[in-house]
């Protein structure tokens, strides 16, 4: 059991004239302002159930004091209900420690670094400064957690100020926008359950900051980058996204994207709910055999609400879609975040060509999906860059002409190229041997490809789908594939037959 910290307790104390060091365990007693006479630099003590106020000789006074701490024992307050609790020293922060006068400087802590004053009953407004006018140019650790502190708090005073932690407390309203002025210093800051905390914390991310169970809604850095991002987007939004997938398409169709297009300019920024990470949209066109549909999902990125995916697609005896490749750009090159794009069976009214711009228009794309749509001319060689993370590239049964862009090599991350049912032309570039493992090339059904397939490829792991296309020779050993020739190449219709794998040698 621990001692009480009684009046005999002090008296043994007191005869101590020279102790500089104290820390004690003690059950419960009072703080004496008996305390006073002696001159600590260090004075810890960890209570079970202590009751009565601060003195206010215990600080003022102390001039070379370091270190306070008057702490009640953390198991101590596993088991109590904080809301009939007596336990712990309340009332609150005596005003002689809040003290800024310079004549009061000679009477305070000249070096004061640590204040502990966790798991009490301390109410009250709580100080901008503890510890006197020496503590704005010392103090590093102040813990006022578990307490029953009121109002708003401004520390921001304090210079040197490294952990503040201000869990369990009743601090209500927004945390003051001095806050900034500990920017650089302060790397913790801690203010959970507080339930009334609201506004946002005005430190960049080289503070740690935690405030769960308050209304805090992130920094303010934060909440403005926020608001600019997602401001941007619904732009992008109101004026592109109609324009691009808007193109010689029933009202019905029309009516479906302006309805994806209305809810997402009216809801981005509030629309995933808390403890969520994702929300989308989806609107579904349906007119006698013509179907079609639009599906904009949207994730939580660093607390900012990004549009990730856009996908739209048709179906039927006439496609509805349709695919603008002039505004397709202005578009995604505003959606920083985007990661798929597919427009499948967007039929245009007229061809178009692939933009070269569209790679770094959206550099952060994982697929990217434009079968049936109507594109004409070559495939650019800028689609082997800036597609760091490109997983599928999709441009399946269009009219793509032109040879094969050897720059699609550089697509390192690919696992997917579907061409087939174009009219490409030309040979397998020799650098598509360095094409990533796990890789599927379909080139199938493009009757103009021919020659031979290099025999470097053997260091291929890609699997490459040569039905019905032009190629002759042999297969080298260890290239994995389907590989039926045309037997007579250019002729519609024409038969088909499997290649032999190559000799070894």
């Amino acid at each position: 059991m621990h001692p009480e910290l009684s009046e005999q307790l002090v008296t043994a104390l007191l005869d101590l004239p020279d102790m500089f060091w104290l820390y004690i365990y003690v059950y419960n007693g009072t703080l004496n302002p008996k305390l006073g006479a002696l001159k600590f630099t260090y004075f810890a003590i960890n209570h079970y159930c202590m009751v009565g106020a601060l003195p206010p000789n215990l600080l003022y006074g102390w001039r070379g004091l370091t270190r306070l701490e008057v702490t009640r024992q953390g198991d101590a307050l596993d088991f109590v209900d904080a809301a009939v609790d007596t336990c712990g020293i309340s009332g609150p922060i005596p005003l002689q420690w809040t003290k800024t006068r310079t004549d009061f400087v000679t009477d305070l802590p000249r070096g004061l670094l640590y204040i502990d004053l966790s798991g009490n009953q301390l109410g009250g407004s709580l100080p901008g400064v503890i510890g006197g006018v020496s503590a704005i140019d010392s103090l590093e650790n102040l813990f006022l957690q578990h307490n029953r502190f009121t109002g708003r708090t401004d520390p921001s005073k304090v210079g040197l100020l490294f952990n503040i932690n201000l869990q369990h407390n009743d601090l209500s309203g927004a945390l003051p926008a001095q806050f900034h002025n500990l920017e650089g210093r302060l790397a913790y800051l801690f203010l959970d359950y507080n339930p009334q905390l609201s506004g946002c914390v005005p430190l960049t991310p080289y503070t740690t900051v935690s405030y769960v169970k308050t209304q805090v809604d992130g920094r303010c850095a934060d909440r403005s980058a926020k608001e600019v991002q997602q401001r941007r987007q619904r732009r992008a939004i109101s004026r592109f996204f109609l324009p691009s997938l808007n193109v010689s398409v029933d009202n019905e169709f029309r009516s479906m994207l302006n309805a994806v297009r209305k809810q997402i300019v009216d809801k981005l920024g509030s629309s995933i709910q808390r403890g969520q990470t994702s929300k989308t949209f989806q609107e579904n066109h349906r007119q006698g055999e013509q179907r079609g549909f639009c599906r904009v999902s949207v994730s939580l990125i660093d607390g900012i609400e990004f549009i990730t995916s856009i996908e739209v697609g048709a179906s039927g005896v006439a496609a509805a879609a349709g695919l603008n490749l002039t505004q397709l750009p202005q578009l995604l090159q505003r959606l920083p975040q985007l990661q798929v794009f597919s427009c499948s069976r967007c039929w245009r009214a007229g061809p178009a060509e692939l933009p070269s711009a569209l790679p770094a228009s959206a550099p952060n794309l994982l697929r990217l999906n434009l079968g049936e749509c109507n594109l004409i001319g070559q495939i650019p060689s800028t689609f082997g860059s800036h597609w760091n993370n490109l997983t599928v590239l999709d441009l399946a049964f269009n009219g793509l002409s032109g040879p094969l862009p050897p720059t699609l090599a550089n697509l390192r991350s690919l696992t997917m190229l579907e061409l087939i049912g174009n009219t490409l032309t030309g040979t397998l570039p020799i650098q598509w041997r360095d094409m990533p493992g796990e890789l599927y090339v379909g080139l199938r059904n493009n009757t103009a490809i021919m020659g031979e397939i290099p025999q470097s490829f053997r260091r291929s792991r890609a699997y490459f789908d040569l039905y019905a296309t032009s190629i002759s020779g042999c297969v080298p050993p260890g290239v994995l594939g389907l590989f039926f020739t045309l037997q007579t190449p250019m002729v519609e219709n024409s038969a088909v037959v499997q290649l032999i794998t190559c000799p070894r040698g």
